[in-house]
């Protein structure tokens, strides 16, 4: 659900125009420290929105030479904890990791 979260358009879904985040929209602009850092907030409350997440914190590794990131999600759930990877170009979010 948090994969689908973060590659969702806010807007997107007409029952719940609240929903989503599309981190491909961070790609192919020059962050600053303080602009990634506001991007993990935004992803971590997005997280947070899903009834089931108790905690989730972000970390995000940008690479702007080459138009991509890795998202690296600490997350504790309901049902336990587990670390979600995702790589993100301006074409594609693929989930690379569930640990």
């Amino acid at each position: 659900a948090l994969y689908r979260r973060w590659s969702t358009e806010r807007g997107a879904l007409a029952y719940d125009l609240d929903y989503g985040t599309d981190v491909k929209d961070m790609i192919g602009e020059t962050l600053t420290e303080a602009q990634i850092g506001s991007w993990a907030s935004r992803l971590s409350t997005e997280g947070l929105k899903d009834e089931r997440v108790e905690a989730c914190e972000v970390t995000i590794t940008y690479n702007a030479p080459a138009a991509s990131a890795i998202l690296t999600a600490e997350v504790t759930t309901t049902d336990g904890p587990f670390r979600m990877v995702v790589a993100v170009t301006d074409l594609t979010t693929t989930l690379l990791q569930v640990t």
